[in-house]
């Protein structure tokens, strides 16, 4: 079977596309969602096998893969300061963060350094489907099979208030 393959290059700010790479996480395993950071060339997959698996587009290569779900990853949103917010049907809101050097202060990989969940949120009692970022960056709403939805100060990983 023929498999749709691309190569993404930064030019002016925009993203080219060529016939040349093939993103593992979306061909190789079930990726149900993916987010682009908008300041940088990261992006991030949702991945079946409850799994975030990170890109630098740039460079053509994966960075990391966040494990700590239990189940599907069902979302996921970048907010400040790279803050990236995952949501699961394991019932979970996941608020991952970076630091770009290691125990040591050196630099690692190329500056992207290591990735940890701060914070995990379980407001919810149902699978939660979805998240939408507010356009300021600083807050995130989930949204739950529960029939609530929750919302969020990135920042801080918790939770503001739940209806």
């Amino acid at each position: 079977s023929s498999q749709t393959k691309f190569a993404p290059a930064f030019r002016a700010g925009k993203l080219s596309v060529s016939p040349t790479y093939s993103p593992p996480s979306c061909l190789n395993t079930s990726c149900l969602r993916l987010s682009f950071h908008l300041q940088s060339n990261l992006v991030a997959t949702c991945g079946a096998d409850s799994t975030v698996q990170l890109f630098d587009l740039a460079q053509q290569r994966q960075l990391s893969t966040l494990t700590g779900h239990t189940k599907k990853v069902t979302a996921a949103v970048w907010g400040t300061n790279s803050c990236l917010v995952t949501a699961s049907n394991d019932k979970t809101v996941r608020f991952w963060q970076h630091t770009a050097a290691d125990a040591d202060g050196n630099a690692s990989d190329n500056g992207y350094g290591s990735w940890a969940c701060g914070v995990v949120g379980s407001e919810h009692s149902g699978e939660v489907r979805g998240l939408a970022l507010h356009p300021s960056g600083q807050y995130v709403v989930s949204v739950s099979e529960d029939a609530t939805w929750a919302w969020w100060d990135v920042a801080a990983g918790s939770c503001l208030k739940q209806v």
